[in-house]
Parts: structure tokens; C-alpha cells; sequence
């Protein structure tokens, strides 16, 4: 009874109103702005600014080693996420006894910058080129304060007076 005292153009306009943001929200849904490059899905939608837009959604896209094309993330290039992406091969130089095993102790490994095995401090580390540690997020500064390989127990050593006044701590770290 309500519709029937409506005038017909104000009916019309309420359906195109409402069929128009249907629309917009399944293309919202399903859109391509969406995917971005990473390593995993959480980490691509807290680094929106600086994640790579892949279009397409396709790996093959994304020039981070080891990366891939992420769909439905919080990241939107319509709003302008991407815009920061930048890759620096050189951020991607570590040293280590082999590349899966650097990828995977991103933090605590050695940053070689110019990709030469003579930056590499530990015993038969090479320089490895393409691994998916980053130096621009950081990774490899444990390296500066431990300079021993993720595995080694000496990692683990803390020094202190007794167990309650032990910490973590870099400062308290006794690498002997």
C-alpha cells in the first residue's frame, strides 16, 4: 500500500539505487585491486602501501623471490596500495650455508649487500642472491648483535647472577 502511493519515478530510483550497490559490492568482492604479492596472506594486508600489486592474480607477476599473488586481501590498488613497492635485488643478499635455510632464519642471518661471499663472517657461508629475507624490513639485524647461525645453542646463552634476574636481553647475551 505504502509503494502504491509512490510516485513511479521515486520507485524506480529506490530499484536502480539498490541494484547499483549490489552490483558495486559483488565487484568489490571479486575485484583484481585485491591481489597483492607477499609471502603470506596476513602479512600482504598489514603492508598494503608497500605490497606489489599483481592484477592478474598470477605468481608469475610478483618479482619478489619466492612470492605469491594473494587474493581477496585488505590491500585495495584503487586506493592507492602498492604505490611504495620498490624492489632492491641487493635487499635480497644473504649469507648462509644454503638458500632454503637462509629464507628461513631471515632475522638472523647475515646482510651481504653487494652479493660478494667476502662480506660473509661465518665459516663457508656464501653469499646468496634472490632469498626471501629482505633487508629493508629489517631483516638480518640479529645477525649484528649474535653473528652465529640460527641453530647454534650459543644463541640461547644468557648471562646473569641467578635464574630470577636472567633476561633475553642483548645485553645479557655471552656468546663464550
Amino acid at each position: 500500500l505504502l509503494c502504491n502511493a509512490m510516485p513511479p519515478y521515486f520507485i524506480a530510483s529506490a530499484f536502480i539505487t539498490l541494484h547499483t550497490n549490489v552490483l558495486l559490492f559483488v565487484k568489490a568482492q571479486d575485484s583484481s585491486d585485491n591481489y597483492f604479492c607477499g609471502y603470506d596472506w596476513g602479512e600482504v594486508s598489514q603492508n598494503c602501501e608497500t605490497s606489489q600489486h599483481c592484477p592478474s592474480g598470477t605468481d608469475e607477476e610478483c618479482v619478489l623471490p619466492g612470492a605469491a599473488c594473494f587474493g581477496d586481501t585488505a590491500c585495495d590498488a584503487s586506493l592507492g596500495h602498492g604505490s611504495d613497492f620498490q624492489y632492491s635485488p641487493e635487499n635480497h643478499f644473504f649469507c648462509g650455508l644454503d638458500w632454503a635455510a637462509v629464507s628461513s632464519s631471515c632475522d638472523t642471518v647475515q646482510h651481504c649487500p653487494t652479493g660478494a661471499d667476502e662480506e660473509c663472517e661465518l665459516e663457508n657461508a656464501i653469499c646468496f642472491a634472490g632469498t626471501e629475507c629482505d633487508a629493508s624490513l629489517g631483516h638480518g639485524e640479529l645477525f649484528q648483535w649474535f653473528g652465529l647461525p640460527y641453530e647454534d645453542p650459543r644463541n640461547s646463552m644468557f648471562c646473569a647472577t641467578s635464574w630470577e634476574d636472567s633476561n633475553c636481553s642483548v645485553e645479557n647475551w655471552c656468546k663464550d
